[in-house]
């Protein structure tokens, strides 16, 4: 009895000091006032993982995380408000390789440095890229795409925004197709999801998160997905490592970024917050049921890996440069 009384007092001590520092963490971010986080698409992977982890972390610590819709130009427009406001805690937002990796590269005056301007605090994970088609439209694989769209005819596709990782990823895969195609860019997920749907573009280019919904109700049908296995609920859809294209596969990845100014104490808080966030049972079962894996990156290791994303995509991004977000 007295074994099991120690470990109720041992609980309940631990359960105080966590509920502690997050009454402290929470003070230190706007000193207790509302924050905004940004959502740079408009809906879609980024927006989902916001509210889920920043919902988690207002019941933990009683701080008010509001998600505001700021889409437009592939999240340029969210990164330069992000950039421009006080690093006191304020304003954060979602972050990831279209803001941070694509758009800086491209030779267009996008208005930040993704490395001096954006302090990346957490990475969450991310979903693969799809390359779907209006089921009308009768095509079945990725095969049948280039028979229809290799002979000088070229496919419309729809992407949130000019500058997106999803933008470069559908040019390289058509490229190495020889298949046709022509971008149109959307300020929103939903509205670049919408037009495919109706047919107004031939093909879409999203995570596959954002497109299970219309897959599964058989209106988009996904040709290939960028990832380096088969997903287990898309089992018959080939990667792009199966048609030979290895250096393609990719995580679309999001995280929480703030203004670079944002002090040493409040970004290792913040990134300690939504660390606990991602280890509680309720919030990966709601990540896994959007299709959405988990892979945390924080700090400087955050950091690197943009930086190492730049260079790597550095040579990838001549397709857009002609360009304007």
């Amino acid at each position: 009895m007295f074994k099991k009384l120690k470990r109720s007092i041992c609980a309940a001590v631990l359960s105080l000091i966590s509920l502690s520092a997050g009454a402290v963490y929470a003070q230190d971010l706007c000193d207790g006032d509302p924050v905004s986080v940004l959502s740079p698409f408009g809906g879609g992977v980024s927006d989902v993982m916001a509210r889920l982890v920043f919902d988690e972390i207002s019941k933990s610590t009683g701080q008010v995380f509001n998600v505001v819709a700021r889409k437009g130009a592939g999240g340029v427009l969210a990164t330069r408000e992000l950039v421009e406001a006080s690093p006191n805690g304020c304003t954060l937002s979602m972050i990831g390789q279209s803001q941070l990796v694509i758009a800086p590269l491209a030779d267009v005056a996008i208005g930040y440095d993704p490395i001096a301007d954006v302090r990346a605090i957490t990475m969450i994970g991310g979903s693969p890229a799809v390359i779907a088609v209006q089921s009308g439209k009768g095509i079945q694989s990725i095969e049948q795409l280039s028979d229809v769209y290799g002979t000088g005819q070229k496919a419309t596709f729809s992407t949130p925004g000019a500058l997106t990782i999803t933008r470069i990823f559908a040019d390289l895969v058509f490229d190495r197709l020889k298949v046709g195609s022509i971008n149109i860019p959307y300020a929103s997920s939903g509205e670049a999801v919408a037009d495919a749907v109706s047919g107004s573009v031939d093909l879409t280019v999203m995570t596959f998160s954002t497109l299970r919904g219309q897959i599964e109700a058989g209106t988009l049908t996904p040709l290939v997905v960028s990832s380096i296995e088969r997903l287990d609920t898309l089992p018959n859809v080939p990667t792009v490592d199966e048609l030979g294209f290895q250096d393609l596969t990719t995580l679309i990845w999001f995280g929480v970024g703030a203004p670079a100014g944002l002090s040493d104490e409040m970004a290792q808080n913040l990134s300690k917050e939504i660390m606990m966030a991602l280890d509680k049972e309720n919030v990966l079962a709601s990540l896994d049921a959007a299709n959405i894996s988990v892979d945390p990156v924080s700090g400087e290791s955050f950091r690197a890996l943009i930086r190492d994303q730049i260079a790597t995509y550095s040579d990838m991004t001549k397709s857009i440069s002609r360009d304007k977000p």
